[in-house]
């Protein structure tokens, strides 16, 4: 937690950790300082937890990150009436500012969606439809590294969503195709951070070599992701190697496995889905449960599509 500490420390806030993680005690002040803020990574927790603070500060904060992230903070307090903007890679604050109450409509999760959406491209009969999908144009990264491996996706946008500050529609994905391989790398790894674990899984299903670079981020994750997606790979046959910010992928022989999972909801669902999809044998996952971090209902609807 030391990446947010930090920062918040030169607001005004007063904030221990533990060695740069919880326990965490932190000393409430008002007002704090309104600052211009600098990360080194661009990473949209990060802004939130700016962005939050600063409508504590007086003045106007700045939040500039080196490279694109997803603004959802950014547009739920915007459409709540506070003085929060996003111009490209700067976030800036008005305060001291509050907020007003209104109803709302929260949409679907595109990345607890993008489970299904592998599983629709990859299985042959494939035939899904995702319906009130958030649409976030930050968060559709998804949807665009499969349509680019030769997925037939279709999205369907809803009229009107004056009831959510985010764009929402359907999304129908169908499978029968033969994948392409992709190089996923840059900017466009920020465009699906948080799917990369199931993108792995549709790389080891694609006819030739994919690569994921730049993505050092996903070593802090719940978990180191990269490392646990190449053992993983690896442990249901893909050709697979691992590298210091990503890994290098090619369709191998399925075979059973048991699965690791080091409690991280992402590895433990994209697994799944590469048994459900014939991408690997019969996996026995650790730690099944952990999955309900971000899809509680998970492992029922797969149930669901599986009969």
């Amino acid at each position: 937690m030391a990446r947010i500490a930090e920062p918040l420390r030169h607001t005004g806030a007063g904030i221990e950790t533990t060695d740069g993680h919880a326990p965490i005690r932190i000393d409430g002040r008002r007002p704090l300082i309104a600052v211009e803020h600098r990360p080194s990574v661009a990473s949209a927790q990060v802004i939130g937890c700016l962005t939050l603070a600063a409508l504590a500060a007086e003045g106007t904060t700045s939040i500039s990150v080196p490279g694109p992230t997803r603004d959802h903070s950014e547009r739920m307090l915007a459409w709540l009436g506070a003085p929060v903007r996003r111009d490209g890679l700067t976030t800036t604050v008005v305060g001291p500012a509050g907020f007003a109450a209104r109803p709302m409509t929260v949409p679907g999760d595109i990345s607890s969606a993008a489970a299904w959406l592998v599983a629709g491209a990859l299985h042959p009969r494939g035939d899904i439809r995702l319906v009130g999908v958030g649409l976030n144009p930050s968060r559709r990264g998804i949807i665009e590294v499969l349509r680019g491996m030769g997925a037939d996706i279709e999205v369907r946008m809803a009229d009107g969503a004056a009831d959510s500050p985010e764009p929402v529609g359907d999304i129908i994905v169908r499978g029968g195709r033969a994948l392409r391989p992709i190089d996923i790398a840059g900017d466009r790894v920020a465009d699906v951070i948080d799917e990369l674990p199931l993108i792995g899984v549709a790389m080891a299903a694609a006819e030739g070599r994919s690569e994921v670079r730049d993505a050092a981020e996903l070593r802090v994750k719940e978990s180191d992701r990269i490392a646990l997606v190449v053992e993983n790979l690896a442990a249901i046959g893909a050709q697979v190697e691992e590298r210091p910010d990503g890994w290098i992928v090619a369709r191998g022989s399925a075979r059973d496995a048991s699965i690791r999972t080091a409690g991280d909801h992402r590895i433990a669902i994209a697994f799944a889905i590469a048994a459900l999809t014939g991408v690997g044998g019969t996996v026995s996952i650790d730690d099944p449960a952990c999955a309900a971090v971000s899809y509680p209902s998970f492992w029922l609807d797969m149930e669901s599509l599986a009969r």
